[in-house]
């Protein structure tokens, strides 16, 4: 499931609407309840990064 396909099951399954509301980071994206306003989820893109540490026997 892709992000548009994300965006189309929430809003023909909840009765909800969405919007982006930080200027800084304009493809985050709230999920919000269209009668409290209230946001119930947050589509965000994660930079991903790994770490390995190694350990040294000593």
């Amino acid at each position: 499931m892709n992000r548009d396909d994300f965006e189309k099951f929430v809003i023909q399954n909840d009765d909800a609407s969405f919007d982006y509301p930080w200027k800084k980071s304009p493809k985050n994206e709230v999920f919000r309840h269209k009668d409290s306003k209230k946001w119930f989820a947050l589509v965000m893109n994660v930079q991903k990064r790994v770490r390995v540490r190694r350990r040294r026997d000593g």
